[in-house]
């Protein structure tokens, strides 16, 4: 028997093994299903596109999701998973970690639980793609504006008349007394790209991004088991590219367990509104038959208008990948209010903020609930705890069309043997 029949053997082996515990393609807790998303066409005029476009033109390098703590930091960026990075490769030698800001420790991504996720179940469109590849479509380019309010554009958008009705239709109805904004981000997606399936950093009174990292606060939110401490928002994506049709790209929602997913098409000047930190969401690759530019995890990724050639430059370590004309280019802006009932309501969330829960109190909780559940194993290091409380409570769909939801082209990150074998197939 040739080398081929013996490794087409061997991976339907581990094809095998992984269909007979693969779980329900569709299996998100009760809590987070049967809230509201409405969409607006024309919320933006032609005069906010443009000038939200300037204004991104003008703000520098975006640096890719992998490396969102560029834009903010947080006081537990990890654990204890933390290892120094390896000082010869400058890279992480742990499949799941990248470096840190300071690139000296290696760390869990903020969104572990999103990208680890896309990277082994392969999204919407269940793609079979080798690690490289499908790491660098889940890298759009992210811009996060916690001060808006010393920027012009998303100040007028965050206090228009428009914005406040359509924010408030998604805020429960006994938490429409006000609206406290709170974050402006730009999310931009090249061809090739996409948003894998999340929930948007979640807000707990005693809890928030800028104190404990993102995969954490979303296990919290999947666990039911702080949902007395919970904040309802509301986020608003607006679309400012100025192309009116697209190949792919739509925005997808989960509401319901019926199997398939919900979508919204991204059209120009079109906005969209939702609690993102308690509906799963996710868009659908843009461009998908166009490659994605090669983005190694363990780099400083970033996209950047060039001012001189008036076109998008995708940046690895300071060198440019590829180069994209503005029209090929995927926008959006996203804004983001808590949902309060009054001022006293508001003021108890802001009381909470200042008295933060320890990480301590959170892990705790978390231990407690798993030894329950008979998953716990003492002695447990940092990083496997890590990736037992995603893997026990976060529950993103998987493609509900592929015949085989895992995409098994990327086994060789986890399991190097079988890169010699995946290669005849992948």
């Amino acid at each position: 028997m040739g080398g081929f029949s013996y490794a087409l053997i061997a991976i339907s082996a581990v094809l095998l093994a992984c269909a007979y515990v693969a779980p329900p393609r569709l299996r998100l807790p009760p809590h987070l299903l049967g809230h509201p998303i409405v969409d607006k066409p024309n919320f933006l005029d032609e005069t906010t596109v443009d000038d939200l476009l300037d204004w991104t033109r003008r703000l520098g390098a975006l640096p890719s999701v992998t490396r969102d703590t560029d834009s903010y930091k947080v006081k537990r960026e990890h654990i204890g998973e933390a290892v120094p990075i390896n000082n010869v490769t400058k890279k992480c030698d742990k499949p799941f970690l990248i470096p840190d800001a300071k690139r000296e420790l290696c760390v869990f991504p903020g969104r572990i639980d999103v990208g680890k996720h896309f990277i082994m179940a392969g999204g919407l469109e269940g793609l079979k793609e080798p690690y490289e590849t499908i790491v660098s479509r889940v890298q759009p380019f992210i811009k996060y504006i916690f001060n808006y309010s010393e920027h012009p554009v998303p100040k007028r958008l965050f206090e228009s008349e428009e914005f406040t009705k359509l924010a408030k239709e998604v805020c429960p109805s006994h938490k429409q007394g006000v609206l406290d904004y709170f974050q402006f981000n730009l999310i931009v997606q090249v061809p090739g790209q996409t948003v894998a399936s999340h929930i948007d950093a979640p807000v707990f009174y005693h809890a928030n991004r800028f104190e404990f990292p993102q995969w954490l606060l979303a296990s919290m939110v999947f666990s039911g088991l702080f949902q007395d401490d919970f904040v309802d928002q509301v986020q608003v994506v607006a679309y400012y590219h100025k192309w009116k049709t697209s190949d792919g790209g739509e925005f997808y929602f989960w509401d319901d367990l019926s199997g398939q997913a919900k979508k919204s098409f991204p059209a120009s000047r079109s906005a969209n509104s939702v609690d993102g930190s308690k509906v799963v969401h996710a868009a659908a690759i843009y461009q998908p038959k166009k490659t994605p530019p090669i983005l190694d995890q363990n780099a400083r990724n970033e996209l950047e208008y060039n001012k001189l050639t008036k076109q998008w430059e995708v940046k690895s370590d300071g060198i440019v990948a590829r180069v994209y004309n503005e029209e090929e280019i995927r926008f959006g802006a996203v804004y983001r209010a808590r949902c309060f009932a009054d001022k006293a309501d508001q003021a108890a969330f802001r009381k909470g903020q200042a008295n933060q829960w320890s990480l301590d109190y959170v892990l705790g909780i978390f231990k407690k609930d798993l030894v329950s559940r008979g998953v716990y194993r003492e002695g447990i290091d940092a990083y496997d705890l890590g990736l037992l409380i995603m893997k026990t409570y976060i529950s993103y769909p998987l493609s509900p069309n592929a015949v085989f939801p895992y995409n098994y082209c990327a086994l060789s990150r986890l399991y190097p043997w079988t890169a010699p074998l995946l290669k005849l197939v992948c």
